[in-house]
C-alpha cells in the first residue's frame, strides 16, 4: 500500500513538470514553426516576385527593341504615304504606291530577320495588306484602338495582340498605327505596321499558365495588351495612384483575390511609359516549394521530439532524486540524546544535492531549537509541579504534626503512637522529591494511611472501599494525586456528618481509557461550587475545592490534553470525582509489564 502511495506520489510529480515542459516546448516549437512559416512565406515571396519582375523587364527589353525598330520604319513608311495625299482626289492612294511602300518595309523588317506586314486603312473602306489577311484588319477594325485612330482621337498608338497562342509562327503581333491626315488635318485613315514577335512570344510562352495573366498598361492605365484579348483598351487602374493601391513600381507584393492570394508583379519601362504587369496565384508557387517548406517543418518536429526525450529523461533525473529525497524525509527519525538525525546526500543532481545538505544543516539547529525549548519547557513544568506539591505537603505534615502534639498533651499516648507509625509509612512516598510517579496501589495505600490518620485528627472512623483488578496496580500516575480529592472529601463531604462516612475508590479500564472513580457518601455539592473548582474560582471565606484545583492544574502541567478531571454531585447524597487517563496502556504502564486482563468500569 506504501509502495503504490509513492509511485502515485512519483506519478504526481512527474505529471507536474512533464506536462509544465512538454508545453513550453511546444509552446515554444509553435513559435517556432510560426517563424519559419513566416520566413518561408517572406523567402518565397522575394525570391519569386524578384523573379517576375526579371521576366517582365526582359519582356519589356525585348519589346523596346522591336518597338524602336518600328518607329524608325514608320517614320519613313508614313513621310512616303504622306506624299501620295491629295486634297480633292478621293483615290489619292493607287495600289501600286501601296504595295511599293509595303514593300518597303518589308524589306526593312526582313533585313532585321523580323516578319512584319502592313495595313492600310482608309477611311472610305479601302484596305490594303502587304499579305492580303483580311481576316488580321476584320478583327482590328473591332477594337477600340482602331477606332480612337480612325478618329484622330490618337494620332499614334502602339497595340499588341495574342492572335493564337498555339500558333507559334503567328505568335504575337506588336502593331504601330497611325493616323493619316489630308492638308486640312483631317483624318483620312490610318497606317499600321505589324511584327510577329517570335523571340517575345516565346518569353510569353515560358511565363504564361494557368495560373498567371500577363498584361501591358499604358500610361493612362488602359489595356494595351493581355492574354485574353478580350480585355485590351479596358481600363485597369489610374495610374498616378498605381504605386499607391498596388505597388511601387519595379517591385512585387501580395494581395487577396477571391479568396486567393496572388503576387502581383509589375516593371515599368520609362522609355515609352509601359508598366508590365503579372497576377500570379501565390498559392501554386507555394505548392512548388511544399516539399522544401515540409523537410523544414519535419526537421522542427523532430527536434521537438528529441527535445521532449531529453525533458523526459531529466524529468526523471529530477523526480528520481526528489523522490528519494522525499523518501528519506519521510522515514527520517529525529536523534534523541546525542543522536543527530539527518537524511543521505542527494548526488545524482546538483541542485538536489544542495538541498539536501542546506536541509541537514536547518534539521540540526531545528533539533537544537527543539531541544532547548524541552529543557526549558521541562525546568518550567518541574518548577510549576513542585511549587504545587510544596502547596500539599506541608499543609498536610503541620495539620498531623498539631494533631499528634494535641494527642501528647491529652495523655493519649497509644493513639499518638499508632498515628506517628501511619505518618512515617505515609511519608515515604511524598517525601520522596524526585519521583513524580507511583504506581496506582502505592498512592492508593497512602490515601488508606492519610485516612488512619484522619481518623485520629476528627475523631470519627471512616470507610475505604477498594475495587481494582491485579493487573492495574502497577499503572503510574502522579503522585499526590488522589489525596487531595479524598482530603476534599473528608473536610467538606463529613464536615457534619458524625459516622457512617464511606469513600469508594475505584479504579477500571473503559475504551483504553484509565478511570479512577473516588466517591463519598457526603454533604455534596452544588452546582455552582462545581462550577467554580472547575473554573479555578476561590470562595475567599472557604477552601472548598482548592485541593481539586491543584489536582486539575497538575493533570495539565504532565499531560495536557490526555488527562482530565470531572465532578458529579447530589447535595446530601454525595459527589463523584473522577479522574481519566487516555489511552493509558501506551503511556502509563510500566514497561515489562504484562497485562492480563482489564478491570471493567461495567
Amino acid at each position: 500500500m506504501r509502495r503504490k502511495k509513492k509511485e502515485r506520489r512519483m506519478k504526481s510529480l512527474k505529471g507536474l513538470l512533464l506536462p509544465r515542459i512538454v508545453y513550453g516546448n511546444a509552446a515554444v516549437i509553435l513559435f517556432g514553426l510560426l517563424i519559419i512559416s513566416g520566413c518561408a512565406f517572406s523567402f518565397i515571396r522575394n525570391e519569386v516576385g524578384r523573379s517576375r519582375v526579371e521576366m517582365l523587364q526582359q519582356i519589356s527589353d525585348l519589346n523596346q527593341l522591336n518597338m524602336n525598330a518600328m518607329t524608325n520604319t514608320m517614320s519613313s513608311l508614313y513621310e512616303n504615304i504622306q506624299s501620295h495625299v491629295y486634297k480633292q482626289d478621293s483615290n489619292w492612294l493607287t495600289r501600286d504606291k501601296a504595295e511599293e511602300v509595303m514593300k518597303e518595309a518589308n524589306r526593312y523588317f526582313s533585313n532585321m530577320g523580323v516578319d512584319s506586314v502592313v495595313d492600310i486603312i482608309l477611311k472610305g473602306g479601302t484596305v490594303f495588306t502587304s499579305d492580303d489577311n483580311m481576316s488580321r484588319v476584320v478583327a482590328l477594325k473591332k477594337t477600340a484602338w482602331y477606332t480612337q485612330l480612325i478618329s484622330g482621337a490618337k494620332p499614334e498608338s502602339w497595340y499588341m495582340n495574342f492572335s493564337d497562342r498555339k500558333d507559334e509562327e503567328e505568335g504575337i503581333l506588336l502593331s504601330l498605327g497611325k493616323t493619316i491626315y489630308n492638308d486640312g488635318q483631317e483624318p483620312v485613315g490610318i497606317v499600321v505596321i505589324s511584327t510577329s514577335q517570335k523571340t517575345l512570344y516565346r518569353s510569353y510562352e515560358n511565363a504564361l499558365n494557368e495560373d498567371n495573366v500577363i498584361y501591358i498598361l499604358d500610361e493612362n492605365g488602359i489595356v494595351i495588351s493581355h492574354s485574353n484579348p478580350n480585355v485590351i483598351g479596358f481600363s485597369f487602374y489610374y495610374m498616378p495612384t498605381f504605386e499607391k493601391n498596388v505597388a511601387p513600381f519595379n517591385s512585387y507584393t501580395v494581395k487577396t483575390k477571391q479568396g486567393k492570394a496572388v503576387l502581383i508583379s509589375n516593371y515599368r519601362n520609362d522609355q515609352n511609359n509601359w508598366t508590365f504587369v503579372e497576377e500570379l496565384d501565390f498559392s501554386s508557387k507555394l505548392k512548388d516549394y511544399s516539399q522544401v517548406i515540409l523537410l523544414a517543418l519535419l526537421g522542427v518536429i523532430s527536434c521537438f521530439l528529441v527535445m521532449l526525450g531529453l525533458d523526459y529523461l531529466l524529468i526523471n533525473k529530477i523526480t528520481d532524486s526528489l523522490t528519494g529525497f522525499s523518501r528519506e524525509i519521510k522515514n527520517l527519525q529525529l536523534g534523541e540524546g546525542s543522536e543527530t538525525a539527518e537524511i543521505p546526500v542527494q548526488e545524482g543532481y546538483s541542485e538536489i544535492k544542495i538541498i539536501t545538505q542546506s536541509f541537514n544543516k536547518m534539521l540540526a539547529r531545528i533539533q537544537e531549537l527543539i531541544l532547548n525549548i524541552k529543557i526549558n519547557e521541562h525546568k518550567k513544568r518541574k518548577a510549576e509541579f513542585d511549587f504545587l506539591q510544596a502547596q500539599i505537603e506541608p499543609h498536610f505534615v503541620r495539620n498531623t504534626l498539631l494533631t499528634l502534639k494535641s494527642l501528647i498533651a491529652l495523655g493519649e499516648y497509644d493513639k499518638a503512637m499508632s498515628m506517628l507509625d501511619d505518618f512515617n509509612v505515609l511519608l515515604k512516598i511524598p517525601m520522596m522529591v524526585e519521583k513524580q510517579f507511583v504506581p496506582v496501589y502505592d498512592e492508593i495505600e497512602l490515601v488508606m494511611h492519610y485516612m488512619a490518620i484522619m481518623e485520629y485528627r476528627f475523631d470519627k472512623k471512616f470507610l475505604l472501599r477498594v475495587e481494582m483488578g491485579e493487573e492495574l496496580k502497577h499503572v503510574l500516575i502522579p503522585r499526590m494525586i488522589l489525596q487531595p480529592v479524598v482530603a476534599n472529601a473528608l473536610f467538606h463531604g463529613f464536615a457534619e456528618k458524625e459516622a457512617d462516612g464511606v469513600i469508594l475508590v475505584k479504579v477500571c479500564v473503559h475504551d483504553q481509557d484509565l478511570l479512577i472513580h473516588i466517591s463519598d457518601n457526603g454533604e455534596g455539592m452544588t452546582k455552582e461550587q462545581i462550577k467554580m473548582v472547575m473554573e479555578g474560582k476561590r470562595n475567599p471565606n472557604s477552601h472548598h475545592g482548592v485541593g481539586l484545583w491543584n489536582v486539575i492544574n497538575r493533570l495539565k502541567l504532565i499531560y495536557g490534553g490526555r488527562a482530565g478531571l470531572s465532578i458529579s454531585s447530589e447535595e446530601n447524597k454525595g459527589t463523584e470525582v473522577t479522574l481519566c487517563f487516555a489511552d493509558y496502556m501506551t503511556v502509563y504502564s510500566r514497561k515489562g509489564e504484562k497485562e492480563d486482563e482489564n478491570f471493567d468500569c461495567g
